[in-house]
């Protein structure tokens, strides 16, 4: 489907996939750290602090895994940035599969591509292929996955929802300070806003941010977002894709 420029495909979004801050798994006598709180494993115990690449934050809202992913004959593997657990990736692998193949055509054979997936709590691996890993992870949906742009090092923390679009370019950003837009030209606008689902409008309704559950790719990139969103602003409607951050 397209929409206002912007391609847009219907995804499964069921987000609330995460439990509280960190699980540790056990495996073969040593320690994994990897995600949630308050579970054991063969008498593992819970690490004094989480893992903050892969928690809720306080209001209990799901965040992103940013890391790499490796798919291939026989692999298909996330790890997360900054750690050196490394997941064997399970689910509907076909729309991942896909993204993969389109941004490494023409390279070589399992490159590690960046992206930003919502994924399940780790399980213990089973046999075959994964026997070799650390954990399993489900994919439950694909939050950013670019052929260039961010990556690890992006300030993903400093954000709620980031959103952007094309032609005329805009980019709005929900963060603690409020909702902040930016358009060339004009200065920077920050407003406080009231949450109502997944929109956000300011108090005397002339500005408002929406987003839908839906894959979107932009338009000009090709980056795949988690949601197509609609801005409505000075009395235009604006519609782009946007992105989940960490706060």
């Amino acid at each position: 489907m397209f929409v206002s420029g912007m391609r847009t495909r219907p995804i499964q979004s069921d987000l609330n996939v995460f439990n509280n801050s960190i699980l540790v798994a056990c495996r073969s006598g040593r320690l994994l750290g990897v995600f949630f709180s308050f579970w054991m494993i063969a008498g593992c115990g819970v690490p004094d602090r989480p893992i903050e690449t892969i928690a809720q934050n306080s209001d209990g809202d799901v965040q992103p895994v940013q890391g790499y992913v490796i798919m291939g004959a026989e692999i298909w593997t996330f790890q997360a940035c900054g750690e050196d657990v490394v997941h064997w990736l399970r689910g509907d692998l076909g729309q991942v599969n896909r993204m993969y193949s389109e941004t490494t055509q023409g390279q070589d054979p399992y490159t590690e591509r960046f992206a930003s997936l919502f994924l399940t709590s780790p399980s213990p691996v089973g046999d075959g292929f994964q026997a070799d890993y650390d954990s399993v992870v489900e994919v439950k949906g694909v939050n950013y996955w670019p052929f260039e742009g961010f990556g690890c090092d992006y300030q993903w923390d400093a954000f709620m929802v980031r959103a952007m679009g094309n032609e005329p370019f805009w980019m709005a950003t929900l963060a603690e300070d409020g909702l902040s837009i930016r358009r060339p030209m004009q200065e920077e606008v920050v407003i406080p806003v009231g949450k109502d689902g997944l929109a956000w409008e300011s108090e005397d309704g002339s500005i408002r941010l929406e987003l839908a559950n839906e894959l979107c790719q932009d338009s000009m990139s090709g980056t795949w977002h988690a949601f197509g969103v609609v801005l409505d602003v000075d009395g235009l409607t604006l519609t782009g894709c946007g992105l989940r951050g960490g706060l």
